[in-house]
C-alpha cells in the first residue's frame, strides 16, 4: 500500500522502493554501497515500528486488514477503469 501500486516484490524489494522511491532504475535489482544498505536497514526497521505501533492500537489487525482491504477494491476498480476505458476506445 505505501509505494501507492500493486506489486508482486519480494518484501526486501519493497523496502528499497520505499527506502529509494526516486531512483530511476530499480533500486532492488541494484547492489548497495555501505551507505544504501545503512538506509535500507533503517527504512525496514522504521516500517516495522510502524507495524507493530499500528498492531498494538485497539483494533489494530482488523483495522489493518481494513485499510488493505479498501485500498484493494480501489486499485481492483483504477484496473477495471482502465481495462473499460481501452476497450471503448
Amino acid at each position: 500500500m505505501r509505494i501507492g501500486k500493486r506489486s508482486n516484490l519480494v518484501w526486501p524489494a519493497l523496502v528499497a522502493q520505499i527506502a529509494f522511491p526516486h531512483e530511476e532504475s530499480r533500486p532492488q535489482l541494484q547492489a548497495h554501497d555501505e551507505q544504501q544498505d545503512s538506509e535500507l536497514k533503517q527504512a525496514l526497521f522504521e516500517l516495522l515500528d510502524q507495524f507493530l505501533i499500528e498492531r498494538e492500537r485497539p483494533h489494530g489487525v482488523s483495522k489493518i486488514f481494513e485499510q488493505y482491504s479498501e485500498w484493494n477494491q480501489i486499485r481492483k476498480q483504477e484496473l477495471e477503469d482502465t481495462a473499460r476505458r481501452s476497450r471503448d476506445s
